[in-house]
């Protein structure tokens, strides 16, 4: 079976998003620890896109913490364009978050006043493959996108003679070999 690992690095627009919605929940959480922020970010071309579902007792300042976290991550602010689509979260999904629906119909106990929230379900395993107990494909992955870190500040990485120009993406296939191993890269079928 082939399997397909990816490590993304500094450079890589999900990682600015991710970065620029972890600061958006900071703020909020700093200004109302009681604060509900479900957002996404897009973050491509000199464009930030903020939208979702935010409600909170705080002031948002929300294109001031994206020029913050982009200067941040060392990007000009100024040459982005930012926008944001933010409502307050919907009451029909404040009922299910704040409320379970047991505890609205007058059950007491620990678990019925929890909410549901708004998880999602992350899938991985452990291995014996490395030290790190991750799959050798990913470990893999880390490595290059950690080797070809130096062509960020315009030194050419050791990896690759190529030089290739801010690699932020890598994927590596592996496929299992039936013995409990894994072959990376370039495999006999």
């Amino acid at each position: 079976m082939l399997k397909t690992a990816e490590s993304v690095r500094a450079g890589h627009p999900d990682k600015l998003a991710d970065f620029i919605a972890g600061s958006i929940l900071d703020e909020a959480l700093a200004g109302d620890p009681a604060a509900k922020v479900a957002v996404e970010v897009l973050a491509t071309k000199a464009r930030v896109l903020v939208a979702g579902e935010i409600t909170s007792n705080h002031k948002m300042r929300i294109p001031a913490t994206v020029r913050l976290a982009l200067a941040e991550r060392g990007y000009n602010p100024r040459a982005f364009r930012i926008r944001t689509r933010i409502q307050r979260q919907s009451g029909d999904i404040a009922d299910g978050v704040d409320y379970s629906l047991e505890a609205r119909h007058g059950k007491a106990d620990d678990s019925a006043v929890l909410g549901a929230g708004d998880q999602g379900t992350v899938y991985g395993y452990a291995t014996s493959e490395t030290a790190e107990r991750l799959s050798l494909p990913l470990v893999y992955a880390h490595r290059i996108c950690r080797g070809v870190r130096p062509s960020m500040t315009g030194r050419r990485s050791h990896w690759f003679g190529c030089g290739w120009e801010n690699p932020s993406h890598h994927q590596l296939p592996g496929r299992e070999t039936g013995e409990g191993g894994v072959c990376c890269g370039v495999c006999p079928a």
